[in-house]
């Protein structure tokens, strides 16, 4: 399975992952690495429909008075992009340009463009966030055709856009608190995690009022809240969270045979 998620550059005197304009796009901060001059990239997932590009992009240029560029990536297939400059100019396309009929759902949804008109407003975009774009290399981002040449995954191309804008190659991923991934975190983030049971079971009790909220769901969603907004800070206290979630995982095996009898 490919990625799903989305990608954001933009300018900040700290952390994208601590900035609350983020929220937008996902709270599911995956990573954060440096391009230069104080430009981010930043890869992040979280909520189950796609963003909308336009209304996220807005607040976050506001906040950073800098350009923003964002991709929504489906499965590493295809790609909407968005970019949007602080004064209001915005611009959107598809990774294919041609390829707009991609059966994916992309908010706002591009149509199809011309790769010559998509190169010059990436050029305007570039310039205004005070890089310089080498169009070549633009060029055969913009205009790729897997069915052409050497496959490249969606989320690959979006990073292939980045030198071809003019930032300098992403640094290495900005250090973060805990592995979330691992033990005992890992229950509960994810499409499999207790997060994501007990939102599916809040859903489901819209239709079956019979079925009863376990104490450990809404305290599953806060938890996994806590652990992505820790995530990238130096001043959590990983101990706590790592104890909250033992508890949690505990309480939750202990309601198991209630719910199945």
């Amino acid at each position: 399975m490919g990625f799903w998620g989305t990608i954001v550059v933009a300018c900040s005197p700290v952390p994208l992952a601590h900035r609350t304009e983020l929220l937008g796009f996902g709270y599911q901060h995956r990573r954060v690495q440096d391009l230069g001059g104080g430009w981010q990239v930043l890869v992040t997932q979280g909520w189950q429909d796609p963003p909308d590009l336009a209304l996220a992009s807005e607040p976050l240029a506001a906040g950073t008075a800098a350009p923003v560029l964002a991709a929504y990536v489906c499965d590493g297939d295809c790609a909407a992009l968005f970019t949007r400059l602080p004064e209001g100019r915005t611009d959107s396309w598809h990774l294919a340009t041609h390829q707009v009929d991609c059966g994916n759902e992309h908010r706002p949804r591009p149509r199809a463009r011309a790769a010559a008109e998509v190169v010059s407003e990436l050029d305007i975009w570039a310039r205004a966030a005070g890089v310089a774009p080498d169009a070549a290399r633009l060029r055969a981002v913009v205009g790729y055709d897997k069915a052409a040449s050497a496959h490249r995954s969606a989320d690959e191309l979006v990073y292939d856009l980045l030198p071809a804008l003019g930032f300098t190659a992403p640094g290495e991923p900005h250090p973060v608190a805990f592995d979330i991934d691992a033990e005992p975190y890992a229950r509960f983030v994810g499409n499999f995690g207790l997060a994501m049971i007990a939102r599916g079971r809040a859903v489901s009790r819209q239709t079956r009022p019979d079925e009863v909220e376990q104490p450990w769901e809404a305290a599953a969603i806060r938890l996994e809240l806590d652990l992505w907004a820790g995530l990238h800070r130096d001043d959590i206290d990983v101990a706590t969270l790592q104890a909250r979630a033992e508890r949690l995982w505990a309480d939750y095996r202990r309601s198991r045979p209630a719910e199945s009898g």
